[in-house]
């Protein structure tokens, strides 16, 4: 089940998301936050996690905002998929902003894979990596 399920049922299922999805997900959050509280072993990764995390969400917060808010969607990733249960109003909310974070996490992966390939990289594969965003979250 993808994000926009969970959200429309307002219920998280067993394997809601795919293992492997839920997996890269949960390590893209635990290096941005390692980046928040300065314990990274690995710098540059989690500097770039949270830069690209940071520009998903809009410009307008305060780095106290943003930071508050990741560590909300956060909270809620490491949740899915072990705990079946019907969503209270304050996590349905929160799981529609993860589902919108992800949304624009692939626009930017998009103009990313675009400027790379304009570049002639081949740094992704331009449709499995645009796929893999959008149709799992």
């Amino acid at each position: 089940m993808q994000i926009k399920k969970i959200v429309a049922k307002k219920r998280v299922e067993e394997q809601s998301i795919p293992r492997g999805v839920l997996a890269d997900a949960k390590n893209f959050f635990a290096l941005v936050q390692s980046h928040i509280d300065t314990s990274a072993h690995n710098l540059p990764a989690a500097l770039n996690a949270y830069m690209i995390a940071r520009h998903t969400m809009p410009r307008n917060l305060s780095r106290e905002e943003a930071v508050k808010e990741l560590k909300i969607l956060a909270e809620l990733v490491s949740t899915l998929n072990n705990n079946p249960r019907e969503l209270a109003d304050a996590e349905h909310l929160v799981a529609k902003r993860l589902g919108q974070f992800f949304s624009r996490l692939a626009v930017i992966s998009n103009n990313v894979a675009n400027i790379e390939l304009a570049r002639g990289g081949d740094w992704w594969s331009k449709e499995g990596h645009i796929t893999y965003f959008r149709d799992v979250w």
